[in-house]
């Protein structure tokens, strides 16, 4: 397959300071981003399908919840021909460091990773990504009519209007409160 599924999650998409400098450190990688989609809100049911594998588990409403709280980036990816005998899933999955957000601490390499500079919590980690080829197939699938070739200018150029555009919203809410 060669590919992988990955979500930029709402608790660093929703800043985009920390969107872009995780982006910046997706794009230094060795993985290439193919197709892509900034969501506003994901679709609850569709989030349902993704973390279906979580049903029952204690966390599953607060995952379902926090992943449409926001924005996400949706991403497909391969490997740049420099580094074709990567494997994708592998190769983001070590970027992602532990999806526990203290698994890793204080180990030297997982300061590094994206979780470990930008996670919040064990829900609110930052990423998501699949676990193996059949989970990428999956995960793409359910987003796949939402992915376009990837942009990279128009992608920076939309998180950055989306910080402009946040500042905007609150500006204006704020002269209304009382």
């Amino acid at each position: 397959m060669s590919k992988t599924f990955a979500i930029l999650k709402p608790d660093l998409v929703s800043c985009p300071p920390l969107a872009l400098q995780a982006l910046r450190q997706i794009l230094s990688s060795k993985l290439r981003i193919t197709r892509m989609a900034l969501i506003e809100k994901a679709d609850k049911s569709r989030l349902r399908q993704l973390y279906k594998e979580h049903e029952g588990r204690f966390y599953h409403n607060r995952l379902i919840r926090t992943m449409g709280s926001g924005p996400v980036l949706l991403m497909e990816m391969g490997v740049k021909e420099s580094s074709s005998t990567v494997d994708p899933i592998s190769e983001w999955r070590s970027m992602l460091g532990p999806s526990k957000l203290l698994k890793g601490y204080p180990e030297p390499e997982s300061s590094s990773t994206l979780r470990w500079k930008y996670a919040l919590s064990d829900v609110r980690n930052s990423a998501h990504g699949a676990d193996s080829e059949a989970s990428a197939r999956r995960e793409l699938a359910i987003f796949e009519d939402q992915l376009v070739p990837f942009d990279e200018k128009k992608l920076l150029e939309m998180l950055s209007l989306q910080n402009v555009e946040g500042s905007e919203d609150e500006d204006e809410g704020a002269e209304n409160e009382v």
